[in-house]
């Protein structure tokens, strides 16, 4: 490892949504500005990369697109390629990125195994060709389910690399408001491994704004936001449904952001409303600043819509997923039980339960969070400490490892990880 140019690569799976990106890219901006003369390396699958700006001294590397079905099943987004095929592709790119880049920490956000398992070759050259490298997973703070969570660990071999394989594990989050080590389980060894680093709320400056939509001034604003927009449309549809069954002039002006990853049928019907109290837009990538400028903010429960919302102490109706994961829907609840936020439930959502908590937002006071918003300087410092030296540090396992690389045989049937030495 070197202290004058450290070189950090951070792995960003994107498959669905805008969370992952625009968490690394916070935690990117933090790196050039707390590590000095970092070079980085972005690796991504996000569609969106380009809409963010770049930190200095970094580059990205854009991988195939994968798509999220509601089912949970991973396809291409845009290519003529099968899964395996965009997989392999995948790889390949991370692994010329280590070969070529040759990082000193590889920070992997969220998912042990990558896509598809895609990062287990990966791994497999960090342990046996670079063995001072250094891999450290970040971890949100909820992940799923307990009992979903453990079988997908279990299934992927998350749980054998998070032991075997990862130096560190940076939980973005508090174990005093969810605990993954009880929630899920988590072995001695792995606990033993990890720094709760607070949540990754970036700092907002209303300097970085440079969009101007002209929003009224004489109404209290109500933002609309549902993420990447992709499970958004039935959400977007209940407020307009609340609005046409408003009886008096709406006491607000809102703010529609679709989302740039709507179905283009569903987001042609939404961008075709015409209302002098609604203002609808595709993305931006100052969603903060609208934050700032709202009074109420309607959200899906995002880790990361969350913890901005928090951190300008928005009030907030969240209106969570109920797709694919139990993420949301657990977040919002605690949220809830502890007078952050209001929650309601999409599979009841009605115009009239929208409209009376709308009304009681628009006249509450301003919310109260008692979470650890410095998770983005905490971040680097834990970096920082993983770069200096130390004869107690060798960023090394004690013993080779035998990894299984991904298509050699279903993950299920065998563990990724062999304890065996090699």
């Amino acid at each position: 490892m070197t202290s004058k140019h450290p070189r950090i690569l951070l792995y960003s799976h994107d498959t669905y949504g805008l969370g992952h990106i625009r968490r690394s890219m916070a935690i990117s901006h933090q790196i050039a500005a707390d590590i000095r003369n970092s070079q980085q390396l972005i690796v991504t699958g996000s569609t969106l990369s380009g809409a963010y700006a770049i930190p200095p001294r970094t580059e990205i590397i854009k991988l195939p697109s994968l798509s999220k079905r509601s089912s949970g099943e991973y396809e291409a987004r845009h290519l003529p390629l099968d899964l395996q095929q965009v997989i392999q592709w995948r790889t390949q790119m991370l692994n010329d990125a280590i070969d070529f880049f040759t990082p000193d920490i590889v920070l992997v956000d969220k998912s042990p195994a990558g896509a598809q398992q895609e990062l287990v070759s990966v791994i497999t050259k960090i342990k046996t060709e670079y063995p001072a490298m250094q891999l450290v997973l970040g971890m949100r703070d909820i992940e799923d389910s307990a009992i979903r969570t453990k079988k997908q660990w279990q299934d992927s071999g998350a749980f054998d690399l998070m032991q075997s394989a990862y130096d560190k594990i940076f939980l973005y989050g508090q174990r005093d408001f969810f605990d993954p080590v009880m929630t899920y389980q988590l072995p001695r060894n792995i606990s033993e491994k990890m720094v709760e680093v607070g949540y990754i709320s970036r700092e907002y400056s209303a300097t970085d704004t440079t969009e101007d939509l002209d929003i009224p001034v004489d109404k209290p604003l109500v933002l609309l936001t549902v993420g990447g927009g992709g499970d958004g449309y039935d959400i977007i549809s209940a407020f307009l449904q609340m609005v046409d069954d408003w009886v008096d002039d709406l006491p607000f002006h809102t703010l529609i952001v679709t989302g740039p990853l709507m179905a283009a049928r569903l987001k042609t019907r939404v961008l075709a409303v015409t209302h002098p109290s609604i203002s609808i837009i595709n993305f931006t990538p100052n969603l903060m600043h609208y934050m700032e400028l709202a009074e109420v903010v309607i959200s899906m429960a995002g880790y990361n819509s969350c913890v901005e919302l928090m951190s300008l102490r928005k009030k907030t109706i969240l209106i969570p997923r109920n797709t694919v994961r139990e993420e949301q829907r657990i977040r919002a609840e605690r949220m809830a039980s502890r007078k952050m936020a209001w929650h309601l439930r999409q599979s009841e959502l009605s115009s009239s339960q929208l409209q009376q908590t709308l009304l009681r937002a628009l006249h509450a006071p301003t919310p109260t969070s008692d979470w650890n918003l410095n998770g983005l300087s905490a971040t680097t410092a834990a970096l920082q400490h993983l770069l200096t030296p130390s004869e107690h540090q060798t960023g090394y396992l004690h013993q080779r490892l035998c990894i299984s690389p991904y298509g050699t045989r279903p993950l299920t049937q065998t563990s990724v990880l062999s304890r065996v030495i090699c």
